[in-house]
């Protein structure tokens, strides 16, 4: 019997675990991409030409301008 519930209680560690950890990442993806947004628009609304270009040589990022 107490070696159901120490297999019960492990399983529910793991798994509660586990949600509060995708539950932290996502959290923090939100919070990339509403900065990631913010950006775009403080830039794209520059009256200069700003581009990013990765170590590709290819354009990343190129606002309006």
């Amino acid at each position: 019997m107490l070696a159901t519930i120490g297999l019960f209680k492990g399983w529910a560690y793991a798994i509660v675990t586990a949600l509060i950890l995708y539950w932290l990442v996502q959290r923090h993806t939100t919070a990339l991409q509403a900065n990631k947004t913010y950006l775009h628009r403080v830039l794209d609304a520059m009256p200069v030409f700003i581009s990013y270009v990765g170590a590709d040589r290819r354009y990343q990022f190129t606002n309006r301008t």
